[in-house]
């Protein structure tokens, strides 16, 4: 293994994520989304969504775990269980998805979730229909298909839980949570087929200090700016991640 990281850390391409790792970790801990959003792309380029999605659980499932255990207790549980019961439900087609599809279309796809999600965000729009169970387990089923397809499961929950009226501190503490939960969800479904491989660990671990260091920088800045401010700066961040990882620019990024 450890033969294994050192030729990796020599990699231009390794390096590169091992420097979005500390920039998600950053987002992440700052405004409790970002790391799918900024790292998938990124990784996907250099690599394979499969291995994207793969190693984008392990470093969160492990890593954001000290992180999100003080969020439980501020979590708005009566939107987040039906969200997460409606996750459950979508997950398996969404990893079947994931496991055949074809890699290029699957980076398109990634992209054009996120772009949509950060146009619909950044424009200040806010859904105002009701908000029931119903309701919540339809953006749970968008959230487990995009999750296990593309490794995106935040964009549909974050739209909705953004552009409701919880306050900033509900909202990155659902998010959080059921991020989390979500991922732990998605990594036994990549186990059972075949996606989520020994050298996807291996990598994973070189990434991990990167990224917690990013993570507990995130979660001071959060106490020190405001909501608007950390939005603002997630959303850039985000963009500008999803843009220059388009397979359009191969060429360039190879």
């Amino acid at each position: 293994m450890v033969d294994t990281l050192a030729a990796l850390f020599h990699t231009p391409g390794y390096q590169i994520v091992l420097a979005a790792c500390l920039i998600a970790g950053l987002v992440r801990g700052f405004s409790g989304f970002g790391t799918g959003m900024i790292l998938i792309p990124v990784i996907a380029a250099f690599y394979s969504p499969q291995v994207a999605v793969a190693l984008v659980f392990v470093i969160d499932s492990t890593i954001a775990l000290p992180v999100v255990l003080p969020e439980f207790r501020r979590v708005e549980w009566r939107s987040l269980l039906p969200a997460l019961f409606g996750f459950l439900v979508s997950l398996p087609l969404g990893i079947a998805v994931l496991k055949y599809g074809d890699p290029v279309g699957l980076r398109w796809a990634v992209a054009a979730v996120i772009l949509l999600s950060v146009i619909i965000l950044w424009s200040g729009w806010r859904y105002l229909g009701p908000r029931g169970a119903k309701i919540a387990f339809g953006v749970g089923g968008l959230s487990g298909l995009a999750g296990g397809a593309c490794g995106l499961p935040g964009p549909p929950v974050i739209i909705y839980w953004m552009a409701s009226r919880l306050e900033a501190i509900a909202v990155r503490a659902n998010t959080m949570v059921y991020l989390y939960l979500g991922d732990l969800a998605m990594g036994v479904g990549m186990f059972a087929a075949g996606i989520l491989t020994l050298d996807t660990v291996i990598m994973a671990i070189g990434t991990m200090p990167f990224y917690l260091a990013g993570l507990l920088a995130g979660a001071r800045l959060f106490d020190r700016a405001s909501e608007a401010a950390y939005r603002r700066i997630a959303f850039l961040i985000i963009l500008t991640a999803a843009l220059t990882s388009l397979p359009l620019f191969d060429g360039l990024l190879r």
